[in-house]
């Protein structure tokens, strides 16, 4: 049981990405990962994950890269 549960969330997780639009640039990058917990999308992350990203960046999720 818990060598299944390993192997999915190991399956399950994903970079979270930030695009951060400034008017003469765009920064990019991963401040971190996340992993699903079930098939409806929700997903789990550790609060300094969102929390690093800079200020007034919007977070994205690209799938599993990559693929």
């Amino acid at each position: 049981m818990y060598a299944d549960a390993l192997a999915r969330i190991a399956e399950s997780i994903f970079p979270i990405f930030f695009v951060l639009e400034q008017s003469d640039r765009v920064h990019s990058g991963v401040c971190g990962t996340g992993f699903f917990v079930d098939d409806r999308g929700l997903f789990v992350t550790a609060d300094h994950v969102i929390t690093s990203a800079p200020v007034g960046s919007t977070l994205y999720y690209y799938g599993k890269v990559p693929e």
